[in-house]
Formats: structure tokens, sequence, C-alpha cells
């Protein structure tokens, strides 16, 4: 069942991930497309570190702020 779901989750990320260069590489001349891939996916790739990042630290501090009593109750059975 989940696999499924993972299937089409990554032919549509594959799909847009490698569609977005053709509209960076069409009005640039021939001589810069290289530069202008490589500025793309440095772009691309410092933007998902970033969106990780400030997404995982707002996670960790809103799930500690809200069930830290009730995790422990949980995980620690007491």
């Amino acid at each position: 069942m989940w696999a499924g779901f993972q299937a089409i989750a990554g032919i549509g990320a594959g799909i847009l991930y490698s569609g977005l260069n053709f509209p960076i590489l069409a009005p640039t001349p021939p001589n810069l497309n290289a530069p202008a891939l490589a500025f793309l996916t440095f772009a691309r790739s410092y933007g998902q570190v970033f969106g990780v990042t400030i997404g995982g630290s707002v996670m960790n501090n809103q799930a500690s702020r809200v069930s830290d009593r009730a995790v422990l109750q949980r995980v620690l059975f007491f």
C-alpha cells in the first residue's frame, strides 16, 4: 500500500526536479548553460537545507513544548 504512494510521489518529484531545468536553460546562451545549471542546482540544494533545518527546528520546539510530560509518561511507562 505505501509503496504505491511512494512511487507516485517519486515520479512526481522526479518530473518536477528535472522539468525545471529547461526554463532556466532556454533564455541563456549556450556558453552559459553550464554555470546557469550549476547555480540552479546550488540554489535548490541550499534551499532544501534551510527548509529541512527550519522545519525540523520548529517541529522540535513545538513538540517539546506541547507534550514533554505526556511523551515521557508513554515512553518510560510511569
